[in-house]
């Protein structure tokens, strides 16, 4: 068995523990470049092969889906916060991310209809 699939399990497991009829999120977490979107979107496609049609689905997201807009993260009032050391892109600090858009598609999530 994978660690994918048993990962999987071991979320269904939890799901239907925890959050039989709800939004159930796992978060994972790592350094840039280590495979976690490929990890994930393996994860997902294990568990969509285990989920019963009235459980939901298994989808993926990335925080590098709601990084604020290039134009926006080299503003110079922005920069001006220290969200730029020498020779580093300002991706990933606090700040760096549409936090309302990520906690607006979160709520969507949790709707039925999803």
């Amino acid at each position: 068995m994978t660690v994918c699939r048993s990962f999987a399990r071991w979320i269904l497991q939890q799901k239907r523990l925890r959050r039989p009829s709800g939004l159930f999120l796992v978060g994972v977490n790592g350094t840039i470049g280590q495979g976690k979107s490929v990890f994930s979107g393996a994860v997902a496609k294990e568990l969509n092969a285990l989920l019963e049609p009235e459980e939901g689905l298994a989808i993926t997201r990335s925080l590098d889906d709601y990084y604020l807009p290039k134009t926006d993260r080299y503003r110079p009032e922005f920069l001006a916060r220290g969200y730029h050391p020498a020779g580093i892109p300002n991706r990933g600090p606090a700040g760096t991310h549409d936090t309302a858009r990520l906690w607006s598609d979160i709520q969507a999530m949790s709707l039925p209809s999803f």
